[in-house]
């Protein structure tokens, strides 16, 4: 059975990716480093990634309009989602604090101009 991604999911999936190609560069500390574990995860990572761009069906446009079905076999994109989804989990709650504390920000900000706007009408009106 086909699996079809939305160009939005797609898109996303293709933008997260091809950031993890930076990733080569820590691979290549990591074999040199003799650190198997992380050379593992490492090399686990980029391969999934490139796995879905050659075979799976992304390809390599950047942005695309339409649908994008992926042709891998069930089994390996289970697994290939599985992976990208908890890698995905922990960098949406290593970012939340960040993005709480800029969301509060953003809300003092708007309470602040909107504070000042009222003293400036007040003061108008005197």
């Amino acid at each position: 059975m086909s699996i079809t991604l939305q160009p939005k999911e797609r898109d996303a999936m293709f933008a997260q990716i091809t950031a993890d190609f930076t990733a080569f560069g820590d691979l290549e500390q990591a074999i040199s480093e003799g650190d198997e574990e992380q050379c593992y995860l490492l090399g686990r990572k980029l391969s999934d990634g490139l796995r879905l761009l050659v075979e799976g069906g992304l390809g390599w446009r950047e942005q695309t309009a339409d649908p994008t079905v992926l042709t891998l076999p069930d089994r390996e994109l289970l697994g290939i989602m599985d992976r990208m989804q908890g890698r995905a989990v922990r960098l949406y709650e290593a970012m939340r604090p960040d993005r709480e504390a800029s969301q509060a920000e953003w809300g003092d900000i708007g309470t602040i101009r909107d504070a000042c706007g009222t003293v400036m009408e007040e003061v108008r009106l005197r």
